[in-house]
């Protein structure tokens, strides 16, 4: 079948940003999608300033040219300092999610490498969020951050996420959160970073589709999607690109899943999300 995919978090745009001249794993004239959309992801980079972080991104996303259909989003709260107003230029640029953290902790919260929680300043821009219509991203976040989220509002996602059960890494999700997210109706992006993919590493599609297949055991087959992190990591060799995602669709076919199960994973369940909630 001709294939739709929709992918949840990319950083091409910081890395074409670092360097002009860099070949991107993301190369739109390399893939052959009935539809593509891309969440282009902003890193607000770690220790930067957050004037710092918030110059790079008006630089990035001034100069960006998305192909229709694709947004930007803000990884890591940082590029805010303390300040919600410049939540108004995120909405300008058209973000439509926003990472709270990345690691270690900053003015909103801790990452999954710490234990701290949302901060005061964290839980005025949860509640603000929505104003902006820009939905909370909880990939990164401690599991207190998340919990705390969870217990203020039920719009939240976790764009580039693996199981905890699958791979013991702090970054992933244990099956308590994503059974949140998935009665939230909200969605989750499988990573196809290696270290999140497998314990000690060396990943490859087996591995991807054992954390697929342990997010529909627990129901989520209107919540798993991707969000391969395509220029954040370096993937499985065999999936060094968006134009390589075929090879799990392929895969899925021939173990018995239905078409209508891949094109929700692939595209309809981001889709759908951020039609009605984003």
């Amino acid at each position: 079948m001709k294939l739709s995919y929709f992918d949840l978090h990319c950083d091409t745009l910081y890395e074409k940003y670092r360097d002009h001249n860099c070949k991107t794993q993301v190369d739109r004239e390399k893939t052959d999608f009935e539809q593509y959309i891309q969440a282009y992801a902003i890193w607000s980079g770690h220790g930067d300033p957050p004037d710092t972080a918030y110059k790079r991104f008006t630089q990035i996303a001034e100069s960006a040219r998305l192909p229709e259909g694709s947004f930007l989003a803000v990884e890591g709260a940082e590029l805010l300092g303390h300040d919600l107003s410049r939540l108004e230029t995120l909405k300008k640029y058209g973000v439509k999610y926003l990472t709270l953290t990345w690691q270690d902790e900053n003015a909103v919260g801790g990452a999954w490498n710490t234990d701290a929680p949302l901060t005061e300043f964290g839980k005025e821009l949860v509640k603000a969020l929505p104003k902006y219509g820009i939905i909370p991203d909880l990939s990164h976040a401690s599991d207190r951050v998340f919990y705390g989220v969870a217990e203020m509002t039920d719009l939240f996602i976790a764009t580039h996420s693996n199981s905890r059960a699958i791979c013991n890494h702090g970054r992933n999700l244990t099956d308590g959160m994503f059974k949140i997210l998935r009665d939230n109706h909200s969605v989750v992006g499988v990573s196809l970073c290696p270290a999140h993919l497998r314990e000690g590493g060396g990943a490859d599609i087996s591995d991807v589709m054992k954390h697929i297949e342990h997010y529909l055991s627990l129901g989520g087959e209107k919540t798993v999607c991707f969000g391969c992190d395509f220029d954040g990591t370096t993937p499985p060799p065999d999936l060094a690109g968006p134009h390589m995602m075929y090879k799990i669709a392929d895969f899925m076919a021939s173990h018995g899943y239905g078409d209508a199960l891949i094109a929700d994973i692939f595209f309809n369940n981001a889709n759908n999300y951020f039609n009605n909630k984003g």
